[in-house]
């Protein structure tokens, strides 16, 4: 059982991870592919998106837990039922 939340977690994680260093990985390399920088500063960029998605996930980690974060995210009040009170 343990192991399954393992792999839970790990996939909450990655998710959180993918979302900021995915999209300066893509600005980076968007950037660089249009010739406005070179190579060096593209990777320097790209590690820096890395680096803010490891430092996000793990604080969404450490202070919310990853199950109450992806809850709460997708949580919606339209499913709340409330009761008649007739």
């Amino acid at each position: 059982m343990k192991l399954i939340i393992f792999f839970i977690n790990a996939i909450y994680w990655l998710g959180i991870f993918i979302v900021p260093a995915g999209i300066i990985i893509f600005i980076s390399s968007w950037l660089h592919l249009a010739g406005y920088i070179n190579f060096i500063f593209a990777i320097l960029i790209s590690l820096t998106g890395i680096i803010i998605g490891i430092i996000l996930a793990e604080y969404i980690r450490k202070h919310y837990g990853l199950n109450n974060f992806y809850s709460r995210t997708s949580s919606s009040s339209d499913i709340d039922i409330k009761k008649n009170k007739t």
